[in-house]
């Protein structure tokens, strides 16, 4: 198991994974725009990074992506990913004890599952294990 940092940002993301990478010695190892999935958003939210990873000694360091949202600054998520989708599902239901479950698991567009809770300290996490190839 891993834990990463993900920085959520309204339409800023670009911006701050040049500030970051630049300001940390960080590299830009992947970057994914709205545009490119089936998601639907509104054409100007097109070229919003739906997901970013900067990386430092070829190690995952940041991700960084643009949700539409009024907040922003101090919304981080701290994202799982797991390699074992029956350990990431236990873990998912353990800390989801008192908190609130706001995207169940579910399998995604990305050959992933993948969830979302706030634990009972108002936490948020995420969770995403890659579907093993058959």
């Amino acid at each position: 198991m891993v834990i990463n940092p993900f920085i959520l940002l309204n339409g800023e993301a670009n911006q701050a994974i040049e500030f970051y990478c630049q300001s940390l010695d960080l590299k830009c190892t992947f970057k994914n725009t709205y545009e490119n999935s089936p998601m639907p958003v509104s054409q100007s939210q097109k070229h919003w990074i739906l997901h970013s990873e900067l990386s430092r000694h070829n190690e995952r360091f940041l991700m960084i992506a643009d949700v539409n949202q009024t907040e922003t600054g101090n919304i981080i998520s701290l994202s799982l990913n797991f390699e074992d989708l029956d350990d990431m599902r236990h873990k998912f239901n353990s800390l989801s004890k008192g908190g609130k479950i706001t995207r169940p698991i579910e399998n995604q567009f990305w050959n992933a599952h993948y969830g979302e809770l706030i634990d009972k300290f108002g936490i948020h996490w995420m969770f995403n294990c890659q579907n093993k190839n058959s």
